[in-house]
């Protein structure tokens, strides 16, 4: 298990209500990039390494309940919180189970459920499969092909290719065991009834041409009930913070403040 004195690495940034940034699966916290710093104009923003991450010492297991342990003792003790992708179900179970540290929580091209089934759209298990055997097996080649699936469908493909791939250059890979337990969270968490349940404010927002968290939630979310506001971004795909960051600043500052 990680030990206390080699916890999480944190960047801070700005000044004002404490706002954390949770990355996504195989990221680290300078993914954000400029994002972040136009944040941090308003909020004092924190930006964690998940473990195994970038900069952060690696945990077994990468399992959602310790990594929420970890995370929780690394940054500020009440904020609001921001999780994209996978990053989406670490601040849900952070709302979840710890209500007291969450304002208001925002999932950013995330799902409380990320597996499809019957009656949820989402990622189908084949792919996920297949995402696991070709990190195993090439992570470089895999991850070269994992961001331009997230990049699929915009107009500047290419160069938003380059912007993140450039930003995760910064750090070494990622640990193999948190690749792998990241993907396990991705397969197996369901937080779908945690949602519905939540006090907090939520805020979804997702992209019309995401090919991993489809648009078709926003329907499925709104049926849970809840106090989640649902907004579409119709030609954002899986990285609304870097191919629309107008935009999704709008919606989070809009949130944040309390306005209808």
């Amino acid at each position: 298990m990680l030990k206390p004195e080699s916890g999480l690495y944190t960047r801070t940034l700005g000044q004002g209500t404490d706002l954390v940034l949770v990355h996504g699966w195989g990221m680290h916290g300078a993914v954000w990039g400029d994002f972040a710093e136009r944040l941090a104009s308003q909020f004092r923003v924190t930006l964690v390494d998940l473990p195994g991450h970038g900069r952060s010492p690696a945990l077994t297991p990468f399992s959602l309940q310790p990594v929420t342990r970890a995370v929780l003792e690394a940054v500020p003790r009440r904020a609001h919180w921001l999780g994209w992708s996978l990053g989406a179900l670490i601040a849900l179970n952070v709302a979840h189970c710890h209500p007291d540290r969450v304002n208001r929580l925002i999932l950013l091209a995330g799902s409380p459920r990320f597996l499809a089934d019957t009656d949820w759209p989402g990622l189908e298990p084949g792919l996920l499969e297949r995402f696991a055997d070709d990190f195993a097996s090439d992570y470089a080649a895999s991850l070269r092909r994992f961001l331009l699936l997230q990049n699929m469908g915009q107009d500047q493909a290419r160069v938003f290719h380059k912007q993140l791939a450039a930003r995760l250059l910064d750090c070494p890979r990622p640990d193999p065991g948190a690749l792998a337990g990241g993907l396990g969270l991705l397969k197996e968490t369901d937080l779908r009834a945690v949602l519905a349940g939540l006090s907090q404010p939520v805020l979804q927002i997702l992209g019309g041409r995401d090919r991993l968290t489809p648009r078709e939630l926003g329907p499925a979310m709104r049926r849970l009930g809840g106090r989640c506001e649902v907004h579409l971004l119709d030609s954002a795909g899986h990285l609304p913070f870097l191919t629309h960051q107008d935009e999704t600043l709008s919606l989070i500052r809009r949130f944040l403040s309390g306005q209808p």
